[in-house]
């Protein structure tokens, strides 16, 4: 369980960084992009007010043209037409401008200047400074890189600032901060070291000494307060903060160390007492924008519950406490991004909560869930909240922080739900975080918020919790069929949604499902049989077991490949998930669709080889036939997906090729051997009704599918090379099977005519080789059947009349003699195509297509 955990906790990590690596080369190139694209507008901007610069210098004036008949000039806006003063002989100035003359016709206006040709460099144009710090800002805006916020960080901690203050050295800012952070601690270790020495000395009383503390703590967060901005505002913030830290001692001081309050009121005042004082630094931290103050408050906050501890832990009061510093933090978060703030507070809260376990019991075990679930759901909003708000864009370190919340909530959570219920019941929170990040990724694209990063690790938790919720809830045989679903599901949602990183999540969990099946499943399930055989009725409840496993998880593969066939793609409006919140989909959908076919078509095949193995255990004859029609039916699939002609690719025929050679091979190398086949061409054994009929099945299932290779490519040009392997393997197929069991048959039934039947059926070969390579215009099978004849006299004369008797003598000449005449007939039948000039037309494969009696091929006109 925790190697399942530990491998999708690095596949996620490898997903973020490889997330962030895309998201910046593309930012990176949006920005260039968008220089250039600026650079253009600039330079097109120039080229015009030249252009109109030209046309105004260079234009001669052209007086008004006359008024039309019957027309009026209006006078200007904003002036009325009761207002015009009255026209009187003397020349006066018009109170307004003489109205313009009207727009010359188009075809009297000046063209605009246009640069002929682009210059040289169109693309060098020089950038001025406040270009270059605009687009840096633009693209700090964009992209807020890791690096910056923990500069920011850093500079933080050495002077107080994310930046160092203008105008000033180093050196002044690292002194006055620190000297001023250790100067306040030399005043809190004062107060302290006062207080010892006054009860040494016995001066004042434990009340005396609290409230003189408590005033201390007070004065300096006044003063703190009161100091003036900007110059002193360092210096308020450490006073501030060593008030607080005061005011926490006093708080500790008035309960467990003096009991001031009597022996049962001084534990809850002085804990409300801190709770206050927490309050209190918070308000003052957001009022007064100071991380310092806010790091102290929320530290003194969580030593709380350290330094105040009672006799007998109460945990919901101290979880309750834990829950309301971390909504003090959510609330913190909504206004002030302070990452270091968050990340304290992330790590107390998960650690006192891991030193609770010192006095956990089962008993408790609601109250510890309920809380863990709290603390979970308020640091994952911490985590996003001030973002969403703002608008802004989360980072990696947001990533980082939202990933480190969901692996401890679900570590402590696991151990606390097994050590109560064990059993499946983690499965339960698995789910319930499934949903609830489900829940996130649906709001998330209801708001339309653009935010990449926050998108995809939400979706990759989602998923990774769905995906754990499978070994959890399920035995270990339907941890790969709920895989295999799971990985469905996120491929369709995926492709309804538009999102190409729910696409890419299922082709990662198909691709454990790809390697479980092979690597694991079958070799549990078919590589540890032990030496004893299991009942028929065991086997069969076994194999129906496996249809099921290996079927749906085949069956998921197949309706993926179906899903991904289909390349009609969805309108961008249609998309729920916009590309500004999506990765670019580098895999070729094509490729994947083939690793999809292939390997659902290979597996099925190599289930089937298996399953039939091992159920032809239970009747050994038939077993080598039935292993045969496996490569048969496979070899012919290819076929059929090749002749159909809907996948345009020779990698079927050749996968065609290739199973039905191995089949071939198969038979001649482990068939023959299974039935004791000897080197005088006989079966050895008993020759019994069910070995007959099963190498009749070994064989014809091959001869078959040849001749189907044969009859379904010979007429396609672009498989005329195939279709002569088809046809010259079922020939091959059809000799070997004739003559091995005419042997066999009459070795035992007529041995006296064995020798001379395979003559006999030899020649009957070679006789059909001639009369098919007449018919069909192949010289290729011509020679073949004249090279068998010759092999037939050669054994005749040689071997078969040297061992039998005189009869059977007479039968053997005159069966070879009738049939050597027959060739002879059949050559001088068609002896028209053997005229000079004639020639032979025959395909590549060497068996022609049927000629007619002139020579010249039937289907031609």
């Amino acid at each position: 369980m925790d190697g399942l955990l530990f491998l999708g906790l690095i596949v996620l990590a490898v997903v973020l960084v490889l997330t962030w690596r895309r998201t910046t080369e593309t930012m990176d190139k949006i920005n260039q992009d968008v220089g250039l694209l600026s650079q253009r507008i600039d330079y097109l901007r120039r080229l015009i007010e030249k252009g109109e610069a030209g046309t105004g210098a260079t234009q001669d004036r052209k007086p008004p043209a006359p008024p039309m008949p019957g027309m009026t000039v209006s006078p200007p806006p904003g002036v009325h037409p009761g207002a015009m003063p009255a026209r009187s002989d003397s020349p006066v100035t018009p109170p307004f401008p003489p109205p313009m003359p009207p727009p010359l016709p188009v075809r009297d206006r000046p063209p605009v200047p246009y640069p002929a040709q682009v210059p040289d460099d169109f693309m060098k144009i020089e950038i001025s400074d406040a270009d270059q710090q605009e687009a840096a800002g633009r693209t700090q805006a964009i992209v807020d890189s890791v690096s910056t916020i923990l500069r920011k960080m850093f500079n933080w901690l050495l002077v107080n600032e994310e930046f160092r203050p203008k105008g000033v050295t180093a050196e002044y800012a690292i002194a006055t901060t620190w000297l001023l952070r250790v100067g306040i601690l030399g005043l809190v270790g004062a107060a302290s070291y006062f207080l010892r020495w006054s009860i040494e000395q016995n001066l004042i009383g434990p009340e005396a000494r609290v409230g003189l503390c408590m005033l201390a703590g007070a004065a300096m967060i006044v003063a703190g307060l009161r100091m003036p901005g900007n110059k002193y505002s360092i210096m308020g913030q450490g006073f501030i903060g060593g008030g607080l830290l005061i005011l926490y001692f006093s708080g500790y001081a008035a309960g467990p160390l003096y009991h001031i309050f009597g022996p049962q009121l001084s534990t809850p005042v002085a804990f409300a007492l801190m709770i206050c004082v927490t309050v209190a630094a918070g308000t003052i931290a957001v009022r007064t924008d100071s991380l310092l103050t806010a790091v102290i408050g929320l530290a003194g906050g969580f030593a709380t519950p350290v330094l105040i501890r009672t006799a007998h832990p109460n945990l919901p009061v101290f979880y309750s406490y834990m829950l309301l510093l971390v909504v003090g933090m959510l609330a913190v978060s909504r206004s002030r991004q302070w990452r270091i703030l968050n990340y304290l507070g992330f790590m107390a809260t998960y650690v006192l909560f891991y030193a609770s376990k010192t006095v956990y019991t089962i008993v408790d075990f609601p109250v510890a869930m309920a809380f863990l679930s709290a603390f979970f759901v308020m640091h994952s909003a911490i985590v996003y909240m001030h973002n969403v708000s703002r608008g802004n864009r989360s980072t990696v370190l947001e990533v980082l922080h939202l990933v480190a919340n969901a692996v401890l909530f679900s570590w402590f959570g696991y151990w606390l739900i097994k050590d109560a219920y064990g059993g499946r019941y983690p499965a339960v929170m698995s789910i319930g975080l499934a949903a609830f990040y489900i829940a996130h990724v649906l709001f998330f694209l209801r708001r339309r918020l653009d935010d990449r990063k926050l998108l995809t690790t939400l979706i990759a938790l989602a998923a990774l919790f769905v995906t754990w919720t499978m070994p959890l809830l399920f035995e270990k045989e339907s941890l790969t069929i709920s895989l295999a679903l799971l990985a469905l599901a996120f491929l369709w949602i995926g492709r309804r949604i538009g999102s190409s990183f729910v696409v890419d999540l299922a082709y990662l969990i198909y691709l454990v499902v790809f390697v479980k099946l092979v690597g694991l499943d079958l070799m549990d399930n078919f590589g540890r049989h032990g030496g004893e055989q299991a009942p028929i009725a065991e086997y069969w409840r076994q194999m129906l077991t496996r249809l099921v496993r290996f079927g749906i998880s085949i069956a998921s593969v197949a309706v993926g490949f179906v899903l991904l066939r289909d390349d009609e793609a969805a309108r961008p409006d249609d998309h729920t998930v916009s590309k500004e919140n999506d990765l670019p989909h580098d895999l070729d959908r094509s490729m994947v669709r083939s690793a999809f076919f292939w390997f659902a078509a290979l597996f099925a095949f190599l289930f089937a080889q298996l399953e039939i193995s091992a159920m032809f255990t239970y009747w050994k004859p038939m077993r080598m036939p039935a292993l045969t029609l496996v490569w048969c039916v496979a070899a012919g699939y290819f076929l059929w997906l090749y002749a159909r002609g809907t996948v345009k690719s020779g990698v079927l025929l050749g996968a065609a090729i290739a199973f039905c050679s191995i089949a071939i091979l198969k038979l001649f190398s482990f068939d023959l051997a299974s039935w004791n086949f000897s080197e005088r061409f006989v079966y050895g054994g008993e020759y019994a009704p069910v070995h007959v009929w099963a190498r009749l099945v070994d064989f014809w299932a091959l001869f078959l599918l040849c001749s189907v290779g044969w009859f379904t490519l010979h007429s396609r040009r672009a498989g005329k090379g195939a279709s002569g392997f088809f046809g010259y393997a079922a020939l091959l197929l059809l000799f070997a099977y004739s003559t091995f069991e005419l042997n066999t048959f009459l070795s035992i039934r007529k041995p006296e005519m064995q020798a001379a039947g395979i003559s006999m059926l030899w020649a009957l070969f070679a006789i059909g080789f001639i009369g098919s390579g007449i018919w069909k215009n192949s010289s290729a099978l011509r020679y073949l059947g004249l090279a068998l004849f010759s092999l037939v006299v050669m054994k005749v004369i040689f071997v078969d009349l040297r061992h039998i008797q005189t009869i059977y003598k007479v039968v053997a000449c005159m069966a070879v003699g009738l049939l050597l005449l027959a060739g002879a007939f059949a050559y001088i039948r068609a002896e028209r195509k053997f005229h000079p000039g004639s020639g032979d037309r025959h395909d590549h494969d060497g068996i022609g297509d049927r000629a007619s009696p002139d020579g010249v091929p039937a289907d031609e006109p």
